[in-house]
C-alpha cells in the first residue's frame, strides 16, 4: 500500500515539474522580451496630446513615432519620424501633383510643430519624417526636413 501511495506522490510530483516546465518555456518568450526590452519606449505627454490632436485632424487609422526606444539618449543620432496610416486615400492623390505639394506642406507643418514643440529642438534628431501611408493606394509618401529647413520657414514653406 505504501508502495502505491508513493508511486502516486511521484506522478503528482513529476505531473506538476512537467507543468511547471510547460509555462515557463510557453511564456518564456514573453518574459525574455520584457527583460530585454529597453526603456523610454513611452510617448511622452506632449507627444501623446500631438498625436492624438493628429488622428482627430486627419482621422488617421494609426498614428506612432520612430525611434521607439532610447528617445532621451542623446548620442544616438537618428531621425525622428512620425508614421500615420490611412484607410482611404484623398480622391486622385496618385496622380494629381497639387494634391502632393499640398500634402507636403501638411507634412512640413507637422515636422515644424514636432521639432518646436514635442522634441524642443532636441540635437539628437538630424532629420524629421513624417509618413502617410494609404492602405488602399498599397503606397507611402514619406517627407524628410531638415532642422535648419524647420526654423528658417514660416509655416507656409513647403520645404522646397
Amino acid at each position: 500500500m505504501a508502495l502505491r501511495k508513493k508511486q502516486k506522490v511521484l506522478i503528482l510530483v513529476a505531473a506538476a515539474i512537467l507543468a511547471i516546465i510547460a509555462i515557463v518555456c510557453y511564456y518564456g518568450f514573453f518574459i525574455v522580451m520584457w527583460v530585454t526590452t529597453p526603456g523610454d519606449g513611452e510617448l511622452r505627454p506632449a507627444e501623446k496630446t500631438y498625436f492624438d490632436s493628429l488622428r482627430t485632424v486627419y482621422h488617421s487609422r494609426r498614428i506612432w513615432r520612430d525611434p521607439k526606444y532610447f528617445i532621451s539618449d542623446t548620442s544616438r543620432k537618428t531621425e525622428y519620424a512620425i508614421i500615420m496610416t490611412f484607410d482611404k486615400s484623398p480622391a486622385g492623390l496618385e496622380t494629381d501633383s497639387l494634391k502632393q505639394d499640398s500634402l507636403r506642406l501638411e507634412a512640413f507643418k507637422i515636422a515644424r510643430h514636432a521639432y518646436f514643440n514635442v522634441v524642443d529642438k532636441s540635437p539628437k534628431f538630424p532629420e524629421y519624417d513624417v509618413n502617410f501611408s494609404y492602405s488602399d493606394l498599397s503606397r507611402d509618401y514619406n517627407f524628410t526636413f531638415k532642422p535648419e529647413e524647420l526654423e528658417g520657414s514660416s509655416n507656409n514653406h513647403i520645404g522646397h
